[in-house]
């Protein structure tokens, strides 16, 4: 059931408005559809609420779901790590699972903490058993656990898109660094910000390199 796949995102594009309006979802869904790309990562703001309130689901929700299924795509929910660290936190795993949802994004974990290290374990062991994939934002670096969790197909920590842009003095080392102790989710624009040291085919080539 682990499907590793290219991902939409379009935080950067459409913020959070965006995740909460089922033209522009159905939009990208299309666009994932059209690239032959596996999944549309549902960012902050993809439930009604605020950032760490989950209420439930916009009323197309389940039309959306059936829409993408129909594209082949499927969709990775945004959560907060704050948001999963009791047991009766991660029971919402189980909810989102039965509505169709394929993986998960937890955020903002930031520290290499033993308590930070364990909710990342609960995590990954709560996702197996409901055959959801994760992607880890805002952590540390991947330090082997995908032998033990398959389930676990990239994670962030690097300094990426969403620092206003990438610059080769990084990008050029981080194949033979960071991209040692496992995947890299790098996010790029296609054309650099102007604060950025690439050009567009360096930014192209982030896609197929990492």
């Amino acid at each position: 059931w682990i499907r590793p796949g290219v991902t939409a995102w379009m935080w950067l594009s459409e913020g959070f408005q965006g995740q909460r309006t089922e033209s522009t979802l159905k939009k990208y869904v299309d666009l994932a559809h059209d690239m032959g790309w596996t999944y549309l990562i549902l960012d902050e703001g993809w439930q009604p609420g605020g950032r760490g309130s989950y209420n439930g689901y916009f009323p197309f929700f389940a039309d959306l779901v059936e829409y993408a299924e129909s594209k082949g795509v499927g969709f990775i929910a945004w959560v907060l790590k704050e948001d999963l660290d009791t047991p009766e936190e991660l029971d919402v795993l189980n909810d989102w699972a039965a509505h169709g949802i394929k993986g998960i994004k937890a955020d903002f974990f930031e520290s290499e903490s033993v308590e930070r290290i364990d909710g990342l374990e609960a995590i990954y062991q709560k996702c197996a058993e409901e055959h959801l994939i994760v992607n880890i934002h805002g952590a540390n670096k991947c330090t082997g656990e995908r032998a033990t969790w398959p389930n676990v197909i990239n994670r962030e920590s690097l300094i990426g898109q969403e620092y206003g842009g990438v610059w080769c003095t990084n990008t050029t080392i981080w194949p033979y660094t960071r991209g040692v102790t496992g995947a890299m989710d790098i996010t790029p624009h296609l054309y650099p910000t102007p604060s950025s040291s690439t050009t567009a085919a360096q930014q192209l080539a982030l896609n197929i390199v990492f």
